[in-house]
């Protein structure tokens, strides 16, 4: 892998063409968290579990973009190293990082 070649992961945003879009996730989820201490919550509990559900959904989806999210960071770093230290040794720790990404 060269310079060159380097794959790239900085196009990554907290957006990701709208598939996670995390603002939008961080607002929704704290607004639930609000809805959770109003007085009276509980006193429909079926429309609490869904209100949980849904938060709880929600969290999950910010965990795997925040998972992503640092994947692709590991992987920038590793490319950076090889690039400043060209080492050969890291290039296949690279790929299969790669290939998990995918």
């Amino acid at each position: 892998m060269t310079k060159k070649t380097a794959p790239t992961y900085a196009a990554v945003s907290t957006s990701s063409g709208g598939i996670f879009d995390v603002d939008a996730l961080n607002r929704e989820i704290a607004s639930l968290d609000r809805e959770v201490t109003h007085p009276g919550f509980w006193d429909d509990n079926e429309a609490a579990q869904k209100i949980l559900q849904k938060r709880s959904s929600l969290q999950r989806t910010l965990d795997l973009w925040k998972n992503l999210h640092q994947s692709c960071e590991d992987v920038e770093a590793m490319v950076e190293l090889i690039q400043e230290e060209e080492d050969d040794a890291l290039v296949s720790e690279i790929e299969a990082s790669l290939k998990r990404l995918r």
